[in-house]
């Protein structure tokens, strides 16, 4: 199966409906660079790195805005406001990378009762919970 690596801005200039199209030739050496990073929409997926995150948030800080950041690690903008949001309350220590948490079906139940019968947002609830 062939990989298709679409431009960053594919999914902004033609939509979920456009017409899909190989990069043409020449095209810059980052896409190549990431073709294995990349999913069905060709957005840019990347690790980032302890110190990656630490920068971003940094750079956040000094005011940059959450589109440039975005355009500049290779990241969903959505993803890097949570991870400010948990920098911002439980300090930075919380995105260094550690072991695998266990959360017991009776923790993840009372997470889902409240969004489901509570009515607060999963956003909201993970935040609580300190869900990465």
């Amino acid at each position: 199966m062939e990989t298709l690596v679409l431009p960053l801005n594919y999914a902004r200039n033609y939509g979920r409906g456009g017409i899909r199209t190989p990069e043409p030739e020449g095209a810059d050496l980052q896409s190549a660079a990431f073709r294995e990073k990349s999913n069905f929409w060709g957005v840019f997926i990347m690790k980032l790195t302890y110190e990656d995150k630490v920068q971003i948030y940094e750079l956040r800080k000094q005011g940059q805005t959450f589109n440039q950041l975005s355009k500049r690690f290779g990241v969903d903008a959505s993803g890097l406001r949570y991870m400010t949001r948990l920098i911002e309350r439980y300090g930075i220590e919380i995105i260094k990378k550690g072991k695998h948490r266990y959360d017991s079906p009776e923790l993840k139940q009372e997470m889902i009762d409240k969004v489901l019968l509570e009515g607060r947002s999963q956003k909201s609830v993970s935040l609580d919970y300190c869900l990465k």
